[in-house]
């Protein structure tokens, strides 16, 4: 389901596909989808592992490293799919620090999953039954809420004819909105002291429903 705003994404972050229109998954507002969409799986992967840890109600600086960790994967995957030419980057792309690959996606595209795994975490108790179908939809959802929250000033310096300087600030100013994101979904969603790196979930789950811990038991 992330291919979907993938589509959307690319146009504004400017990214180039070199594959003939025969060769699409879809299109889409002009765009073209390449075959490779099951890459995503990737991240489907890092959304179990991040489930996992909320279910076990690890610290909260665990949730920090896991956060580095994905961002480090995305960094470590992109450096090897762009030298082989699955796709480009282009435009005036902010935080090219190592080779090819601008380092501002990293924050929108892991704290995007992590949204929607803190979310299907934090309803549980609700989507149980049909309901779980609803867990299609988050992964979209929260992508595409997270790129639109954070990724403004990247998208003008990239659609735009901004001096190096300029162009780097507006980098970290949505490397900064992406952190900030994820402290807003640590304690609002998860309902963690984001700062409290030692602080685990028991201390407040009752706070938001009592019904919440017996989510995924019911289920089993």
């Amino acid at each position: 389901m992330i291919a979907f705003p993938e589509t959307f994404i690319d146009v504004m972050g400017c990214i180039y596909y070199p594959w003939t229109a025969d060769n699409a998954s879809f299109h889409l507002v002009g765009r073209e989808m390449p075959p490779w969409i099951p890459i995503w799986f990737g991240y489907g992967a890092l959304m179990q592992m991040n489930l996992a840890l909320l279910v076990n109600k690890t610290a909260t600086k665990n949730l920090w490293w896991f956060l580095g960790f994905m961002m480090l994967s995305d960094l470590v995957i992109e450096e090897i799919l762009l030298p082989m030419g699955v796709y480009h980057y282009y435009g005036n792309q902010p935080l090219i620090i190592l080779n090819m690959f601008p380092w501002w996606w990293m924050a929108p595209s892991s704290i995007g999953v992590f949204l929607a795994t803190a979310l299907a975490y934090r309803y549980r108790s609700v989507l149980v039954g049909w309901k779980v179908l609803g867990v299609m939809l988050l992964t979209p959802m929260s992508v595409g809420a997270i790129y639109g929250f954070i990724c403004f000033p990247v998208w003008v310096a990239i659609n735009g004819d901004w001096g190096w300087l300029v162009t780097q600030l507006l980098g970290l100013l949505t490397m900064a909105l992406g952190f900030a994101a994820f402290c807003i979904i640590l304690e609002m969603v998860l309902g963690r002291n984001p700062f409290e790196i030692n602080g685990k979930v028991d201390d407040v789950d009752e706070a938001f429903d009592p019904r919440q811990n017996e989510g995924f038991r019911d289920e089993v």
